[in-house]
């Protein structure tokens, strides 16, 4: 992979035990071979709006950088072996609830649970999100990624929507694109 602009969330200037400013270069050790592992690497994001539906409350800033080496982890996500940020942007501002919509519209790329689907969509519209139906829903499930998402939505923690899109990028092939267009959505819609 050629050098890409990406985006890199941190805490208070570091992440993976590297501190960051602007022009400084990490490169790490790792090599891919062919196994999955992905230890080792500095993830990055595809864009600014991706990293924030991505974000934890431990994460309060972004650098955006130039990535060398990468590999492609899926859902907008990248693993780099050398970084350079470039410099601090604005982390843009993302709701607990539009985090859940995120994770919602993800998981709906891959369940096709008709009782999900429904809750899904009285979710996405507002007309239903009392934590009991959300967590029924959740345990009715055996798809991953909608099973997630419902819990991200019964518990109010948009952090854990996240997961629900990983899952969905493992058990579809949900395109970096895509994602990028379900982040837009969920921000509107939320």
């Amino acid at each position: 992979m050629s050098k890409t602009t990406c985006y890199l969330l941190t805490k208070d200037n570091t992440t993976q035990k590297f501190e960051w400013g602007d022009n400084l270069n990490r490169v790490t050790t790792m090599s891919w071979g062919t196994g999955i592992s992905h230890e080792g690497g500095i993830v990055a994001f595809d864009s600014p709006l991706v990293a924030a539906m991505y974000a934890d409350n431990n994460t309060n800033e972004l650098w955006e950088c130039i990535g060398e080496y990468g590999k492609k982890l899926g859902g907008g996500r990248y693993e780099y072996t050398r970084l350079t940020a470039v410099c601090a942007v604005v982390l843009p501002e993302v709701t607990e609830e539009q985090r859940i919509a995120f994770g919602i519209l993800c998981a709906e790329e891959v369940c096709s649970i008709p009782e999900w689907r429904t809750w899904a969509e009285n979710w996405l519209s507002g007309a239903e999100r009392s934590q009991e139906t959300a967590t029924a829903v959740a345990n009715a499930t055996n798809n991953v990624a909608a099973r997630l998402a419902a819990h991200a939505a019964g518990w109010g923690e948009g952090r854990f929507a996240a997961n629900s899109a990983r899952e969905a990028v493992v058990e579809a092939t949900v395109s970096d694109d895509l994602i990028a267009v379900l982040a837009r959505q969920a921000v509107e819609i939320a």
